[in-house]
């Protein structure tokens, strides 16, 4: 659920570097899906963890070879992924090899790519064995394809089960099944990006269906730009999946009556999401910035508002102390909301100080 800058390298799988609150779900020898956020390079790359390094700056040092249509510098969301133990996997190698057959090379290629993930498209090389026709050993033919089918489809793990079968073809039948390789991880992103948003509706749901808890934090503030304190947090926040764009409202000319809001979703294990309400809130010198959190347990929730207030101290010059608040009550001014006359989008205004809030996503549906 993260957003991080590709640097290519040569190199195996891959080194995410990223805040450490951020990337503390993922671990060394995960396997991840990256999709692309640039409209114009629709595509999707599938690698593995191979080192994480905790750092300010969210970075993927990938292997270059598996760029696809992505380049230096484009950004990726990241979607972990179990891939399946394959059943076969047929290789695409060049005619070229002159001393290799097509045909089944389980028992010499699968020793050294057990337990290896591999893609659509993406590279395959092994050592094969070779002896002159007195026995003697020989330097071993080095052997270089791609994976253009396997059962199940990719992405794959080579296992115990697996059948590895190498098929030749001409430098131009090659060509074509590489851009055929390369047109099936960009068609991928649709299923990847919709599995995602299913993601985000089953945490909805659950949400709903198990009564999660909601706590909120709230800090208060005096002679700050509110619109300006809102943009500060939306950066400190930059990595998490957006479920709600940000919302602003301006009611007079300096900024100083104003609502902006925004929800992002946490992946807080491999099984366990939660929804974060961010609200920024200003009534002429006097405002409030107030941090939800919506996740399966009461221990879950406090220990996300802890985390996520390391991240608000980066920017909490000016903030005064903060508090715990009740979601049913005006951060404004402390009465109890009209809960029965909630706008569609969470709006809601007190009726006794007539100050405008949002409720958090949680609370609407």
């Amino acid at each position: 659920m993260l957003e991080f800058r590709l640097i290519p390298q040569f190199r195996n799988n891959c080194v995410i570097q990223g805040k450490k609150e951020l990337i503390s779900d993922l671990k060394e020898e995960d396997t991840i899906f990256l999709l692309s956020n640039i409209p114009t390079k629709t595509f999707s790359i599938l690698t593995k963890i191979e080192e994480i390094i905790y750092s300010e700056e969210n970075i993927i040092y990938i292997d270059q070879r598996i760029l696809g249509k992505l380049a230096e510098n484009d950004t990726v969301t990241i979607l972990k992924h179990n891939p399946a133990e394959a059943i076969a996997v047929y290789l695409a190698i060049s005619e070229g090899f002159t001393r290799v057959f097509s045909g089944d090379w389980t028992s010499v290629a699968k020793k050294s790519l057990e337990n290896k993930v591999f893609d659509f498209g993406q590279e395959i090389s092994f050592l094969i064995p070779w002896e002159d026709e007195n026995g003697n050993q020989l330097p071993p033919i080095p052997v270089s394809g791609f994976a253009y089918s396997t059962i199940p489809p990719p992405p794959i793990k080579i296992g115990l089960q697996t059948k590895i079968y190498l098929n030749k073809f001409s430098e131009q039948k090659l060509l074509l099944i590489k851009q055929v390789s390369l047109e099936k991880q960009e068609y991928r992103v649709n299923i990847l990006e919709n599995e995602i948003k299913q993601n985000i509706l089953h945490l909805i749901q659950a949400i709903k269906q198990q009564n999660y808890p909601t706590k909120a934090t709230k800090y208060n503030f005096k002679n700050l730009n509110p619109k300006l304190l809102f943009a500060s947090i939306i950066e400190v926040f930059r990595g998490f999946r957006v479920v709600e764009e940000p919302n602003e409202r301006t009611f007079d000319s300096e900024d100083q009556n104003y609502l902006g809001s925004i929800v992002f979703m946490a992946e807080v294990s491999t099984e366990s999401l939660a929804i974060i309400d961010i609200q920024v809130l200003a009534n002429n010198q006097n405002g409030a910035l107030i941090l939800m959190v919506t996740a399966k347990d009461d221990d879950v929730v406090y220990d996300l508002l802890n985390k996520y207030d390391m991240l608000i101290r980066k920017i909490k010059i000016g903030l005064e102390q903060k508090a715990e608040l009740k979601i049913e009550i005006c951060p404004s001014c402390g009465a109890n909301l009209p809960l029965d006359k909630v706008e569609s989008d969470g709006i809601v205004e007190c009726g006794y100080c007539h100050n405008t809030s949002i409720l958090p996503k949680s609370y609407r549906y």
